[in-house]
């Protein structure tokens, strides 16, 4: 009699632990050193040593689908070998212009992930880091140097990719390798010739763009009061979504990852015209 007691206290008790061992694992709301994860799946990061913990408590242990949407606060060096990998449910992240490197398989397999803003302060792109990704588009920065193999691979959703250095970064065999959508790579005027030298883009149609001039928020190649009261019907909700997406209109750092103008804005081309900058 005593062993059947004794025996149902011992079941109870694991069930009770795999219970409660479960529900911290697929519960959203946790947290460890340097990153917290909320009831809403919205992960924010706010230093470097999160990058191994919340991938191995969160992730590796069978949970990435908590993931919903990710803050990377500023001072944020790198992202992590594999830190969203399979995180299939990430829709959106903002990183830093703190982000130097963006590491193996970092995004691999994020297939909710349609699209994202590299900062202009990344200078590597390394193996498989969006492979198999979600993405339709990819702007790459002129602070990029080099781009590792399969970075972009098998991202069937991908139609454009734009680089906005007039020098090419060093790209790897297979980068954009069974992208079956990929159709335009869009490069800087004048570097049309130096994209066409790389064997491995000789597949896609390169074509060459205009970058925008910061600034000229409504389009007529000067900067003036008339950019200003642009830029301000933008913000306050007058113009129409199709005018909003302008990188002229993105003067400030936090607009450039958001890609929504904001007040800030209007202070800084403000500031610009008046003379208290000399420049955007």
């Amino acid at each position: 009699m005593k062993k059947r007691i004794l025996s149902v206290f011992l079941a109870m008790a694991i069930s009770i632990g795999f219970i409660s061992g479960g529900m911290l694992t697929a519960s959203a709301a946790t947290s460890g050193d340097g990153w917290s994860l909320d009831d809403n799946g919205l992960l924010i990061i706010s230093s470097d040593s999160a990058m191994p913990g919340f991938k191995n408590t969160v992730c590796i242990s069978g949970q990435p689908d908590l993931i919903i949407d990710v803050i990377i606060e500023e001072g944020v060096t790198f992202i992590g070998d594999s830190a969203f990998v399979e995180c299939k449910n990430l829709k959106s992240i903002i990183i830093p212009n703190t982000v130097k490197s963006i590491n193996n398989a970092a995004f691999a397999g994020c297939e909710g992930l349609t699209s994202i803003i590299i900062p202009d302060s990344v200078i590597s792109i390394s193996i498989d880091a969006f492979f198999r990704s979600g993405l339709t588009s990819v702007t790459i920065p002129k602070s990029v140097m080099w781009i590792g193999p399969f970075a972009f691979a098998y991202s069937k959703n991908m139609t454009e990719v734009t680089f906005l250095s007039s020098t090419p970064p060093e790209l790897y065999n297979f980068v954009f390798g069974n992208c079956d959508s990929l159709s335009t790579i869009n490069v800087p005027v004048g570097s049309l010739a130096a994209y066409q030298a790389i064997e491995h883009l000789g597949e896609f149609n390169i074509v060459e763009f205009e970058p925008p001039v910061i600034g000229d928020c409504n389009r007529d190649d000067k900067i003036n009061i008339a950019d200003l009261t642009y830029l301000k019907r933008v913000v306050v909700g007058y113009m129409p979504e199709i005018f909003i997406n302008r990188p002229e209109c993105w003067l400030t750092d936090e607009t450039k990852r958001t890609q929504k103008p904001e007040a800030r804005d209007l202070t800084q081309l403000k500031d610009f015209l008046t003379g208290k900058i000399s420049s955007l």
